[in-house]
């Protein structure tokens, strides 16, 4: 029973089945670190852009609000 074909085929076939889960793993690994790390990117960048057009639209309000104040004073 040793020198069976059918049972070294099996052992062959339990060999390389755990290989490609091994393989697919470490490539599950990798992807989730990359998708981790562009996700935490995106959040960032989604703040400053809050706060970018947040500061714009108080330097906006006040402008106008300033030139509403001053516009008696306009001639043309």
């Amino acid at each position: 029973m040793k020198n069976d074909p059918g049972i070294a085929i099996w052992q062959a076939i339990r060999l390389l089945c755990k290989l490609v889960t091994e393989m697919g793993g470490i490539k599950m690994e990798k992807a989730f670190k990359t998708m981790t790390t562009a996700g935490a990117s995106n959040i960032a960048l989604g703040i400053i852009m809050v706060v970018t057009g947040i500061a714009a639209g108080v330097v906006t309000i006040v402008n106008g609000a300033r030139l509403l104040k001053h516009r008696g004073e306009i001639t043309f």
